[in-house]
């Protein structure tokens, strides 16, 4: 591999990587400061000082790292990472931090212990045990140790683990198959990636099942676990699954973070929100608009959205608009929070099938983007970008809320169109990809003018730079 860099992760924990754009890893981190996906937030809340957690797949030691620093040293982490140069740099990782809490298994988990072909890539994300003869393999290859988890496990001087995280690009089942004995004794909260390069595993649903797992999702706008339905459409951008046993789930439901029971028909829906609202003893139109009232933008157009508060199109989009406050309120449980963001979501479809326009698009993409439903978000992002650049503006008679949340407290001052502008092309930056990585030279465009406007932060410009690096397109 290149050179070495080592960089800073959000949470302050060091982090030692190659030193290129042309490896997803050290590129996401440069780009955004820390990984990509929303789960590994969730865990920074979720893990306590004390808690034991294996992470099987640990790559660099981006989850390795940060969970380490979660538990402190009471805690542990055990990573397994079969690949020797990535493993090397995971050392160096946890070196750089002078963790004492970590134990690093140079193997790889699977059914059967002995010994198996890896098959390396040029980002190391994506090595998994060979088959040779699967279309398109890598054709370089390592022989590292394999051992299932019940072998490796000490179950005489047995530890509890809290957390579970499994990324092994296609060999979970066996992971799981292996660690039969360990997933009866322990009772921990699992981590399991349902999507590997473009197979999609719903089959792992079921094997944890079969051992007494209930699978969740992470609502990423509220960083809570609900129910995982297998039969609701999936949205490509899910990547990972959680799952645990009854006792681990009643544990998190009294932290508040995971909900082991959403209503399933509108009714119920309805009545959970309607309690909620009582609960609070607030006026939804008022709550509503002290919302609004802190937010730059919004003060600039109450005065109008107020005269016409009386208009059909106003009052359309004002139950949704609070029913997605309703759903901030951390005094409220799990499942009312959840039940709020998902009444909002299915109103916003519902008004923006019926009359895609105005800025309620704006608002329906961040709704789904907070929902989970990011494919939902990019394409009303991209029909609210068409209207505006059809109408040569946006129309701002009604309320709405911005789709990129960075863009809540940003004073558009006298450049209110640009404002829009800019939180549209945000969005569509975010939802289009995990990254620029990933986006390209496609996203250059897109980059370009939300530069130029005036309203791009740090993150974008960074965005737009690593890109021209990458390719050699700096003057």
């Amino acid at each position: 591999m290149s050179s070495k860099i080592s960089l800073t992760l959000v949470d302050g924990a060091r982090i030692v990587v190659p030193d290129s754009l042309d490896r997803l890893t050290p590129y996401v981190l440069q780009e955004q400061g820390d990984w990509f996906e929303d789960e590994i937030k969730f865990l920074r809340c979720f893990l306590l000082p004390g808690h034991n957690v294996i992470d099987i797949g640990a790559n660099f030691g981006v989850y390795t790292l940060s969970m380490a620093k979660a538990v402190g040293d009471a805690g542990h982490v055990w990573a397994f990472e079969p690949a020797s140069k990535t493993a090397g740099f995971l050392r160096d990782g946890v070196a750089a931090n002078d963790f004492q809490n970590v134990t690093i298994e140079q193997k790889g988990l699977s059914n059967v212990s002995g010994t198996a072909e890896l098959s390396l890539h040029d980002n190391p994300e994506f090595n998994s045990l060979a088959n040779k003869e699967k279309p398109g393999a890598s054709p370089n290859y390592e022989t590292v140790d394999i051992v299932t988890l019940d072998e490796f496990w000490d179950f005489d001087n047995e530890q509890r683990v809290t957390f579970v995280k499994i990324d092994a690009e296609g060999e979970e089942a066996n992971v799981i198959r292996g660690g039969s004995r360990f997933f009866t004794n322990q009772s921990p909260l699992i981590q399991y990636e349902i999507k590997a390069s473009d197979n999609v595993q719903m089959e792992l649903v079921s094997e944890f099942s079969a051992k007494g797992y209930r699978s969740y999702r992470l609502v990423v706008g509220l960083q809570i676990l609900v129910p995982f339905d297998i039969d609701s459409p999936y949205d490509p951008s899910l990547l990972n699954l959680f799952c645990c046993k009854p006792d681990c789930a009643d544990g998190l439901e009294t932290r508040n973070i995971l909900t082991q029971d959403v209503p399933d028909t509108s009714a119920k829906r309805d009545h959970c929100v309607q309690a909620a609202w009582d609960r609070l003893d607030r006026d939804r139109t008022q709550f509503l608009r002290d919302y609004f009232a802190a937010l730059p933008y919004a003060q600039k157009l109450l005065p109008a959205w107020e005269n016409a508060a009386k208009s059909p199109e106003y009052q359309e989009v004002e139950e949704p608009l609070a029913a997605y406050v309703l759903s901030l309120s951390t005094d409220l449980s799990a499942r009312e929070r959840f039940a709020a963001l998902e009444s909002s979501y299915l109103q916003f479809k519902s008004l923006t099938n019926k009359q895609p326009s105005r800025m309620r698009l704006a608002s329906f993409a961040r709704i789904a983007e907070a929902y989970g439903a990011r494919t939902v978000a990019l394409s009303a992002l991209n029909q609210l970008g068409a209207l505006i650049k059809q109408t040569q503006g946006a129309d701002l008679s009604e309320p709405f809320i911005t789709p990129a949340p960075r863009f809540d407290l940003i004073d558009p001052g006298q450049e209110m169109h640009n404002w829009v502008i800019s939180s549209v092309l945000e969005g569509m930056e975010r939802n289009s990809g995990y990254s620029s990585y990933n986006t390209g030279k496609r996203a250059l465009g897109r980059l370009e003018n939300l530069c130029r406007l005036g309203f791009s932060g740090e993150e974008m410009p960074r965005r737009l730079a690593l890109i021209k690096k990458r390719f050699g397109l700096n003057d």
